[in-house]
C-alpha cells in the first residue's frame, strides 16, 4: 500500500487527534450525515496543498480550525499529517531552484498547519518546505490536492460539466503530465529572464560605446605621451639620485659643523657662567658701604667736636662776665640764679656726656641757693676753668678720632680701587666670552638655516617622489636607496636645470592628459573588458535562449505526444467501462482546437507590432470534447443525460482515467450517493477492480460499496460536538451509514 496514515488534530470537526490507517486496498469511511465523513475528504485536500478554500467548504483558513463547544475550547491551529509508503522510493522527484527535497526514506510524511491569522506552514519528514515544492513532489507520483484521484460529493461530473480547456488540464493531471507543464513553465519563466538579461546586456553595450570612442581618443593622447613619460623618466633616474646625494652630504657636513660649535659654545658658555659669578662687585659695593659708614661717623664726631666748641665759648663767656661783674674776690665771680639757668639750660641743648656732670652741680646749687633772698650768687671760676679744660679734653680727643677715621677711609679706597681694577679685567674677559659667543651663536643660526633649507629640499624631494610614481610609475621608488659615490661631484646648476626640465616636461604631459593616464588607460581597459564581456554574455544568453527554447519545444512536443497516447488509452478504457455501466453503447474523449485572440504586443515605443502573417493574432490551444452515445437511444449530447447517467458516465470516466494511469491512491466521496441497486453493484464490482490498480478510500452510505471494503472506520458526532472515529463491524457500520 502507498497511502499509510492521516492524523488530523483540530482539523474542522475533529478536535482531538485521530488517525486513520490505511493497511488495506479499499478503505471505507461511513457514519450520519453532519457527522464530519466529508471532513476526511477536506483533509486530504488540505494537506496536499488545496489553496482554494471553497472547495473545503470555507471562507477562510481560520475557518478551517475547530471553533469550540461547550465542553472543548477553541482552538488556535489545525494540523493534518499524510504519510506514504517509500519503500520502492517512488518520491525520487529533485525540487525546482537548485534546492534538493530530503526524499531518501522508506516514508514520506507532508504536514500542514494552518494557524488563526490564516498563516499555513508545511513539512516534509519535519523539515519545512515550499508549498511549490509539495506540489512538485506530489505531482511526481500522479496526485494533487484536486483532480482525478479526489472525487467529492458533487464534483463527480466535474469532467462533464468543464470546459474543453479545462478538462484537458484535468485530463493531463490525471495522466501525470502537470509535472511537463512545471518544467515548461519554468523555462519560459527563465526564458523571459533570459531575454531581459539579453536586452539589458544590449542596453548596457549601447550605453558604452559613445564612452568606448570617447576613451579610444583619450587614449590615443595618452600613448602619444608615452615617449614623454620615458624621457620624464631617464630625467628623474638621474635628478632624483644626484639631489638625494648632494643633501645627503651636505647634511652630513652642516650637521658635523654644528656639532663642533655645539661644543666651542658649551665651553664660552661654561667661560661666560664662571666670569658672571665675580663678587668682586659686591666686594666693591661692600667697602663703599663701609666709606660711607666711616664717612658718616667722621661727620658725627665733627658736629660733637663743634658742640664742644660751642660750650668751651660759653664757659668762656660765663667765665668773662663773671669776672667783669665780681672782680673783689680773685677767682671767685658773683651771677644771679637766672643767668645760671640760662647757662644750664644752654648746657642741657648742647651737652655732652662731660658736661652733663657740671649741670648736675649747678643744679644742686640753684636748689640750694633758691631759698636765700639774695639774687646774686657768688661763683668760682676755677669749676668754669676746670669745666673748658675737660671740654678741651674731650675735644682732642675727637680730633684724634677723626684723624684716624679719615686714615681708615684712605685705606678702604685703595683696597677699593684695587678690586676695581681685578673687576675690570675679569669683566673685559666676560665681554669678550659674550663676544665669542656672538659669533658662535651667529655662525650656528647660518648653520640651522642651511639645515632647514635642507629640509625644505628633503621635503621637496619627497614630494617629487609622490608626483614622480604618479606620473612615470612605482619604479622610481627603488632610486631612494642608491646614492652617488662620494668622489662623484654633483654639479648643483646642472642640478637646477636638470629641475627645470622636469617642470617643462610634466607640464608637457599635463596639457596632453598626462598624470591621470593611468585611470584612463585602466578604464579604457576595464571598459572594453566590459563590453567584451557583455559581447560574449549577449552570445550566451542568445544559446541560452536557443537551449530554453529547444527545450519548451521539446518539452510542449513531449507533452504533446504523451497526452495523444494517453487519450488513446483512455478512449479504450472509457469504452469499456461505459459499456458496462451501460450495457452497451460508446463513449470517447475528442482532441479539439480552441482558438483565442491574442493580447496585442507592444515595441520598447509603445506601439503595436504587427505581424506579417495574418494568423498571427490567432493563438491555438486544445481541449477536450466528450462524445457519448447511449445503447437505444439517440442521445450524444452531454447536456441530454439525465443525472444518473451523467453521474455513470463520469464514474466510467474518472475508473478510466485510474486504470491508464492509477494514482497511489483515489479517494471517492459518496460518488456513489444516486445509484440504484443495479448500478450500485456494477459500481462494486468495478471498486473491487479498482482495488488491484490503486489503494481507495470510499466515504459511503452504500450497503453494496461497505461491502466491498477491507476496512471499515465510523465517524460520529460526540456529544461534545466534536467528530469521534469508532471502530465498527461491516452491519454496525451499516446501521450507522443508515
Amino acid at each position: 500500500m502507498t497511502l499509510k496514515r492521516l492524523e488530523m488534530h483540530g482539523f474542522k470537526s475533529f478536535a482531538k487527534k485521530v488517525v486513520f490507517d490505511f493497511s488495506a486496498p479499499v478503505t471505507a469511511i461511513v457514519g450520519p450525515n453532519g457527522s464530519g465523513k466529508s471532513n476526511v475528504v477536506e483533509a486530504i485536500r488540505f494537506v496536499l496543498g488545496e489553496q482554494s478554500t471553497k472547495s473545503m467548504r470555507s471562507k477562510t483558513g481560520a475557518d478551517l480550525i475547530f471553533k469550540g463547544s461547550k465542553q472543548i475550547g477553541k482552538m488556535n491551529r489545525a494540523s493534518v499529517a499524510i504519510t506514504f509508503d517509500n519503500t520502492k522510493r517512488i518520491f525520487n522527484l529533485p525540487a525546482m531552484d537548485d534546492q534538493n527535497l530530503p526524499l531518501d526514506f522508506d516514508e514520506i510524511t507532508i504536514s500542514r498547519e494552518v494557524h488563526m491569522d490564516g498563516g499555513n506552514k508545511y513539512s516534509l519528514n519535519g523539515n519545512e518546505v515550499r508549498l511549490k515544492d509539495v506540489h512538485e513532489l506530489i505531482a511526481s507520483v500522479n496526485i494533487g490536492s484536486s483532480g482525478h484521484h479526489i472525487i467529492s460529493q458533487g464534483e463527480a461530473d466535474r469532467l462533464l460539466n468543464s470546459k474543453p480547456a479545462e478538462r484537458r488540464e484535468m485530463l493531463e493531471e490525471s495522466l501525470g503530465l502537470k509535472l511537463y507543464h512545471y518544467r515548461i513553465k519554468d523555462a519560459e519563466r527563465k526564458l523571459e529572464k533570459t531575454r531581459e538579461h539579453v536586452r539589458e546586456a544590449e542596453s548596457l553595450r549601447r550605453e558604452l560605446a559613445p564612452h568606448i570612442k570617447f576613451l579610444k581618443k583619450q587614449v590615443e593622447k595618452i600613448e602619444k605621451a608615452r615617449e614623454l613619460e620615458i624621457a620624464l623618466a631617464d630625467l628623474y633616474t638621474n635628478y632624483l639620485v644626484q639631489e638625494q646625494s648632494l643633501l645627503a652630504r651636505k647634511k652630513f657636513e652642516t650637521d658635523s659643523a654644528l656639532q663642533k660649535l655645539t661644543n666651542e659654545l658649551s665651553h664660552v658658555e661654561e667661560k661666560l657662567k664662571q666670569l658672571g659669578s665675580d663678587e668682586s662687585e659686591d666686594q666693591v659695593k661692600q667697602e663703599e658701604s663701609v666709606l660711607v659708614s666711616i664717612r658718616n661717623h667722621i661727620r658725627e664726631l665733627s658736629r660733637t667736636r663743634d658742640d664742644l666748641g660751642r660750650q668751651i665759648g660759653r664757659v668762656e663767656g660765663m667765665i668773662e662776665s663773671a669776672t667783669r661783674i665780681i672782680p673783689a674776690r680773685q677767682g671767685v665771680v658773683s651771677v644771679t640764679i637766672s643767668e645760671i639757668e640760662t647757662l644750664i639750660s644752654e648746657l642741657e641743648s648742647d651737652a655732652s656726656i662731660s658736661v652733663s656732670e657740671i649741670i648736675k652741680k649747678l643744679k644742686l646749687y640753684i636748689v640750694d641757693k633758691k631759698g636765700s633772698p639774695q639774687t646774686q650768687i657768688s661763683v668760682d671760676t676755677s669749676e668754669f676753668e676746670t669745666t673748658k679744660r675737660e671740654l678741651e679734653s674731650q675735644i682732642a680727643g675727637l680730633d684724634a678720632e677723626i684723624a684716624k677715621q679719615e686714615q681708615e677711609i684712605v685705606s678702604v679706597e685703595n683696597k677699593m680701587a684695587e678690586t676695581r681694577a681685578m673687576h675690570l679685567d675679569r669683566e673685559r674677559g666676560f665681554y669678550e666670552a659674550q663676544a665669542q659667543r656672538s659669533d658662535i651663536v651667529s655662525r650656528r643660526n647660518i648653520l640651522e638655516n642651511t639645515t632647514n633649507e635642507l629640509k625644505n629640499r628633503a621635503e621637496n624631494l619627497r614630494d617629487e617622489y609622490g608626483h614622480a610614481e604618479n606620473l612615470v610609475g612605482s619604479s622610481v621608488v627603488d632610486l631612494k636607496n642608491k646614492f652617488l659615490n662620494e668622489q662623484v661631484a654633483i654639479d648643483e646648476q646642472g642640478l637646477r636645470t636638470m629641475h627645470h626640465e622636469i617642470e617643462r616636461v610634466k607640464i608637457r604631459l599635463e596639457d596632453m592628459g598626462g598624470g591621470g593616464g593611468g585611470d584612463i588607460m585602466q578604464e579604457f581597459d576595464e571598459t572594453v573588458t566590459r563590453d567584451q564581456f557583455l559581447e560574449k554574455e549577449i552570445t550566451d544568453l542568445t544559446n541560452a535562449l536557443m537551449t530554453l527554447e529547444s527545450t519548451i519545444k521539446d518539452l510542449k512536443e513531449k507533452l504533446g505526444s504523451e497526452f495523444k497516447n494517453g487519450i488513446t488509452k483512455i478512449n479504450k478504457e472509457f469504452d469499456i467501462f461505459f459499456k458496462l455501466m451501460f450495457g452497451g453503447g460508446d463513449a470517447k474523449l475528442d482532441v479539439v482546437t480552441i482558438e483565442k485572440r491574442k493580447k496585442k504586443e507592444l515595441d520598447e515605443e509603445g506601439n503595436e507590432i504587427i505581424s506579417d502573417e495574418e494568423d498571427d493574432q490567432e493563438e491555438k490551444e486544445q481541449g477536450i470534447d466528450i462524445d457519448v452515445s447511449l445503447p437505444r437511444k439517440k442521445v450524444k449530447d452531454l447536456d441530454m443525460l439525465s443525472g444518473g447517467e451523467r453521474s455513470l458516465t463520469s464514474i466510467a470516466l474518472l475508473f478510466a482515467l485510474s486504470q491508464v494511469n492509477p494514482p497511489p491512491f483515489l479517494v471517492l466521496d459518496e460518488t456513489d450517493a444516486a445509484l440504484d441497486e443495479v448500478n450500485s453493484q456494477k459500481y462494486g464490482d468495478m471498486i473491487e477492480n479498482l482495488a488491484k490498480q490503486t489503494q481507495l478510500v470510499v466515504v459511503t452510505h452504500n450497503r453494496e460499496t461497505m461491502s466491498r471494503a477491507d476496512i471499515l472506520y465510523g465517524v460520529t458526532l460526540g456529544s461534545d460536538d466534536a467528530s469521534t472515529l469508532l471502530s465498527i463491524r461491516f452491519e454496525e457500520a451499516v446501521k450507522v451509514a443508515k
